[in-house]
């Protein structure tokens, strides 16, 4: 069963920043779709991927761009991508940036991943959404821009691709020579790609000073991958929808991009339930924020989303048998905590 996909942020505050320099307000269009406040700050948090996609695609019909994901492209570079894109960017050669690319993208996106194609005297740089039943034109058109790019960098700024494949469906959007120049165009497929002359791997990157963040006290961004089994991802999308007030299984079903009935069922026959998994989410936030004795029980209560404090108390002893008072007396104390029961 696979997990849900999920992104780092920084796949969208691209879109944040160019919509917000053009004096577009995004933070209520960033909450309705259900993604974190928090995660507008912080680049590199891992957030629902359908949600990421959805944010972007009502962004370009709110604003009615059909080229958004090119012109963020264009206005961001590799940098737009966080430290995934800026890894790239550090690597020697073309063949290194795709190496890195292929390497890192589970760390980044764990619903994509990136493969080269042998094709004689050409190569194809392919990525693949693994699940599509969210609209992600934005994004694709983003990634195949950023593709090409990183292609020029080697090849010189004049350089057009002839070939191009779109993994998403369409042809709105796509009217710019900057990008595309003259190239056979086709959408709809199992892939998005660019091909290009094999000489062009062995070339050097132009040389850029690359922060190296892991160069000292070990990597927390490698360390923090995307969950890969089904429960814990769905928890890492629980709690995000927490945080946007949107915990209903029908929110949640849709930043997994899944149908409600297919996501209870994968429950079921994981011996779960949505309304246990929620209670889950809660309870790991509520000791976790416990054991700061600076914050209150009631911001606690009110942070998990619940209307009145004596409910969080009521909801805590029954996972713990303990109230949060007493859990935190417990914790500051030294003994081993009690551990939540479903």
């Amino acid at each position: 069963m696979h997990a849900i996909p999920l992104i780092r942020a920084a796949g969208a505050l691209s879109f944040v920043e160019l919509l917000t320099d053009s004096g577009v307000s995004t933070t209520r269009l960033w909450a309705g779709v259900g993604l974190p406040l928090r995660a507008l700050a912080e680049p590199e948090a891992l957030v629902p991927l359908h949600l990421i996609l959805r944010f972007t695609e009502e962004a370009a019909a709110t604003q009615d761009v059909a080229d958004l994901g090119l012109r963020v492209a264009r206005r961001s570079g590799l940098e737009s991508a966080g430290r995934f894109g800026t890894s790239i960017r550090g690597a020697p050669t073309l063949h290194a940036a795709v190496q890195t690319a292929r390497d890192l993208v589970p760390a980044h996106n764990s619903g994509a991943r990136y493969w080269l194609v042998d094709e004689g005297a050409s190569v194809r740089l392919c990525r693949r959404f693994r699940n599509t039943e969210t609209a992600f034109r934005q994004v694709d058109l983003l990634s195949i821009a950023l593709m090409i790019s990183l292609v020029r960098m080697v090849a010189g700024r004049e350089w057009r691709p002839k070939r191009v494949e779109l993994q998403s469906c369409g042809t709105h959007g796509l009217g710019t020579d900057e990008i595309f120049g003259e190239a056979q165009v086709e959408v709809g497929r199992p892939v998005t790609s660019v091909t290009f002359p094999r000489a062009f791997l062995g070339r050097p990157l132009p040389r850029r000073l690359v922060p190296d963040s892991s160069a000292t006290g070990g990597d927390p961004w490698r360390a923090s991958l995307p969950p890969t089994d089904f429960l814990a991802s769905l928890e890492v999308v629980i709690a995000a929808l927490l945080e946007a007030e949107q915990t209903g299984v029908a929110s949640a079903a849709m930043a997994a991009g899944l149908s409600v009935r297919s996501l209870q069922r994968r429950l079921t026959a994981l011996g779960t339930s949505y309304v246990e998994m929620v209670d889950r989410v809660r309870f790991k936030a509520a000791t976790r924020l416990l054991e700061d004795t600076g914050v209150k029980i009631i911001e606690i209560a009110f942070a998990l989303r619940y209307s009145d404090p004596a409910h969080f108390t009521r909801a805590f002893r029954r996972w713990t048998s303990l109230t949060p008072i007493e859990y935190r007396q417990l914790h500051a104390n030294g003994p081993e905590p009690a551990r939540y029961s479903a």
